[in-house]
């Protein structure tokens, strides 16, 4: 881990049923190569928690990075106060100042970037400041609950620099959105002859990202069980740890929603569903067979329930929706990447939740919001206000100028 002072292995995890062979992680010393047994523990934890192998490798590397500063920073009865639960503003006020001191350059401080990063440390290191407090068994109910309430008040004010950085949802345009789709329909419903390989799966993809704003994690985890019936009208969104299926074919590098599950269904008057599901269904979500006298059949059945496949049989990798994307940069000229898709979803809604008048209804519309991006606080909704707040200074800035010409 460069400069920190542990570093992340691999070991056999507790379950590697459900979250794949070779990734629960342990903390060991670079200077003694001792495992360090609370770093351990909390790995053990986070393994039980539905995400993806990434989002697990960030939380051991805050989480050494947070034990690395304890180490380094405190004298050894400070440490043990604090890994115990008992952790104080000036606790956070020393980690912030050692994560400064880390990162920047003499005489130079600390670049933009820098400051995300380690306001990205920061606040990996609170989740596991947070675990270590409810793990901690030397107070009351009470004092639990003050040192939660004192972490929570007070980190993001003396551990979090603050950032120059307007974060809002880079989307697309009408324009832009209306070539995109012209490319996957003309890749999806040419004649037969000029077809494109699995055209219609790819704009599948594309119109699930742009109608339901859906993560392309998430439509890559979805199953054919998933898909609206007759019984149930809507698209459901599952988490991983709520499914009852064997491992995932794809390993360490299958896709896991870190979105809440719900429940969606159908938004625009013109949407392609459930139309789409049926015709990728019948037409490309087979693969070839062979019988046991050696004759080829079109297999639709297979040993996983995954809704979009490969020439083979096999789930969608990550990889390859990736490549598809490539492939529509390069045609269009456009910057496409799945999550713009939805971005330009949401920030669609907010600017429509912003247009109702009525406050009552304008939070059940925002209630609403949060519901299909699957969030569990407004916060996860605040670069979709700022993309709003900057198109109505713009559109307000374009009517000034109308009235001064």
């Amino acid at each position: 881990m460069g400069q920190y002072h542990y570093r992340r292995v691999y070991v056999v995890p507790s379950n590697p049923r459900r979250f794949g062979p070779g990734i629960q992680a342990v903390l060991v010393s670079d200077d003694t190569n001792r495992v360090h047994h609370l770093g351990g523990l909390y790995a053990a934890y986070s393994t039980q928690l539905s995400i993806s192998p990434n989002t697990y490798k960030k939380k051991m590397e805050h989480c050494a990075a947070f034990l690395t500063w304890a180490d380094k920073a405190l004298d050894p009865v400070r440490t043990r106060r604090m890994l115990s639960g008992d952790l104080r503003v000036e606790d956070m006020l020393s980690f912030k100042n050692w994560l400064i001191d880390n990162r920047s350059k003499k005489n130079v401080g600390v670049s933009n970037i820098q400051v995300e990063t380690i306001n990205a440390i920061s606040l990996g290191a609170k989740a596991f400041a947070r675990w270590l407090i409810l793990h901690a068994k030397e107070c009351g109910t009470d004092e639990l609950s003050h040192r939660l309430s004192l972490v929570d008040e007070n980190w993001s004010t003396h551990a979090v620099l603050p950032t120059r950085t307007f974060r809002q949802a880079k989307d697309y345009d009408a324009d832009e959105v209306d070539e995109i789709e012209r490319f996957f329909v003309q890749q999806a419903f040419r004649k037969d002859d000029q077809k494109a390989e699995n055209g219609i799966r790819n704009y599948l993809i594309w119109r699930l990202a742009i109608e339901y704003g859906l993560r392309i994690g998430e439509i890559l985890a979805l199953r054919v069980q998933d898909l609206p019936s007759e019984s149930k009208p809507y698209l459901e969104v599952v988490r991983t740890e709520h499914r009852a299926d064997g491992p995932d074919p794809r390993g360490t590098n299958a896709p896991k929603p870190k979105t809440l599950g719900r429940e969606l269904g159908q938004y625009f008057q013109n949407s392609r569903f459930p139309e789409l599901f049926n015709i990728y269904r019948s037409s490309e979500r087979w693969a070839w067979a062979k019988r046991k006298s050696g004759r080829r059949y079109q297999k639709t059945s297979f040993s996983h329930p995954y809704l979009l496949i490969t020439k083979s049989g096999a789930p969608l990798s990550m990889s390859s929706a990736q490549a598809i994307a490539k492939s529509v940069k390069v045609a269009t000229n456009i910057d496409f990447r799945w999550h713009r898709a939805r971005h330009t979803f949401f920030n669609r809604a907010y600017e429509k939740m912003l247009e109702i008048k009525d406050p009552h209804q304008r939070r059940l519309r925002l209630d609403g919001l949060m519901y299909m991006g699957g969030w569990s606080s407004e916060e996860s909704l605040s670069i979709y206000a700022a993309a709003a707040q900057r198109k109505s200074a713009r559109s307000a800035s374009y009517d000034l100028q109308k009235q001064l010409v």
